[in-house]
C-alpha cells in the first residue's frame, strides 16, 4: 500500500514529465499579475457601471472605511497565499492561518461599529451588494482559473475554492470604490455571503476544471 509521501512524489514526477512542473516564482508572478489585472478591471467596471461614490476620497479617512478596505485587502492577500499553495502538486499543509489577519480586522470592524446597520435601501441594499460582487467576480474568476489551469494541484476542489475565494475578495475590494455601505456588520455579513458563494462555485468547478 503506497504511503502519502510516495503518492505525492509520484504526482510531482508526473507533473514534471508532462511539462507541468510547478515553479513557485513563475507561478507567483503569473498569479499576482492575474490578481492585479483583475482588481483593476473590477474597479474600472464598478466605476463605469455603478459609478464612484461621491465621497470616496473623504471616506478613506473614516474608521469604518479603513476597516472595510483593510479587512478585504488582508483577506485577499491571504487568499492569494492559499491559491499559491493549492496549485502545487505536493500535498502540503493548508495555510488557512493566512486568512486570520483579515478575519480579525473584519470582526473588529463589525464589533467596533456603533451603527450596527445590517440593512439598507437602493444602492446600499443587501441584494444590490450581493448582485454587484457576484457579477464583478466573473472577471477575476476566469483569469485566476486560467492561471491555475496550467498548474498541477493535488486537490482540484481545494484549489478551485481558493481561486473562488480570491476572485470574490478581489471583486469585493474593487467594488468598494462604488459601495456606499460602510457598516462593519453589513460588510461582514453581506460581503461575506457573496464571497462565500463565489468560493463554493470555485470549489465545485475546480473539481472538474483543475483536475489533471
Amino acid at each position: 500500500m503506497s504511503t502519502p509521501e510516495a503518492t505525492d512524489q509520484l504526482m510531482a514526477k508526473l507533473a514534471a514529465q508532462s511539462g507541468q512542473a510547478v515553479q513557485p516564482w513563475p507561478l507567483c508572478r503569473r498569479l499576482c499579475l492575474a490578481a492585479l489585472v483583475s482588481l483593476g478591471g473590477v474597479a474600472l467596471l464598478a466605476a463605469s457601471l455603478l459609478g464612484v461614490r461621491p465621497d470616496f476620497m473623504a471616506s478613506l479617512a473614516t474608521t469604518r472605511q479603513i476597516f472595510k478596505i483593510g479587512a478585504v485587502l488582508a483577506l485577499a492577500l491571504g487568499a492569494l497565499t492559499l491559491a499559491l499553495a493549492a496549485a502545487r502538486p505536493e500535498r502540503g499543509r493548508p495555510v488557512i492561518q493566512a486568512l486570520l489577519p483579515g478575519l480579525v480586522l473584519l470582526l473588529l470592524g463589525a464589533a467596533l461599529d456603533p451603527s450596527g446597520s445590517l440593512w439598507g435601501r437602493g444602492p446600499t441594499s443587501p441584494l444590490f451588494c450581493l448582485g454587484a460582487i457576484l457579477g464583478l467576480a466573473l472577471l477575476p474568476f476566469v483569469l485566476i482559473f486560467i492561471t491555475l489551469r496550467h498548474e498541477a494541484p493535488a486537490r482540484p476542489g481545494y484549489a478551485g475554492g481558493a481561486a473562488g475565494l480570491l476572485a470574490g475578495l478581489l471583486s469585493a475590494l474593487g467594488y468598494t470604490i462604488a459601495c456606499r455601505a460602510d457598516s462593519g456588520l453589513f460588510v461582514a455579513v453581506w460581503y461575506g455571503l457573496a464571497i462565500l458563494l463565489v468560493t463554493l462555485a470555485g470549489t465545485v468547478l475546480g473539481r472538474r476544471l483543475l483536475a489533471w
